[in-house]
């Protein structure tokens, strides 16, 4: 819905934002509750936002029409991200036809490195202590610690 032309989606945000968050946050992190309340309160606050509900559906629209143009564009030349990667992803969930989440990004970058977590959508929330040590630690393994 959010990658459908303006002002469609702000449109149907703008009804009731905060009932279509606090709708959304609950199903994914399995709960409010699961939430830090200041983490919480902040969503809420830059939800309330237009233009941040702009913004966001902005970047649905670009994932759905020039981020794959772009990517494409990037695999037909052999172009892969050279840098370390860092992928933390929901555990026992699978992506992109069932595949693993790393096997998909080893499509795009030449040093991915990760681990599924339990805790729902919103890890860094649901599942905070867990990724915060893994990413000390990777940071540390890629020499950019402390």
């Amino acid at each position: 819905m959010m990658a459908q032309p303006a002002p469609l989606p702000e449109m149907l945000m703008a009804g009731d934002p905060r009932y279509l968050l606090d709708t959304t946050l609950e199903k994914k992190a399995g709960g409010l509750d699961r939430l830090d309340p200041g983490a919480l309160a902040d969503y809420r606050a830059c939800f309330d936002d237009p233009a941040v509900r702009h913004a966001m559906c902005e970047d649905y629209r670009a994932g759905a029409t020039t981020d794959e143009t772009d990517d494409l564009a990037d695999r037909a030349a052999g172009r892969m991200i050279e840098v370390p990667v860092l992928l933390i992803w929901e555990a026992g969930r699978r992506y992109g036809g069932g595949r693993e989440p790393l096997d998909i990004w080893r499509d795009w970058a030449s040093n991915v490195e990760g681990v599924g977590l339990n805790g729902g959508h919103l890890l860094p929330e649901t599942a905070s202590e867990q990724v915060r040590e893994r990413i000390e630690e990777f940071f540390g393994r890629i020499g950019h610690g402390g």
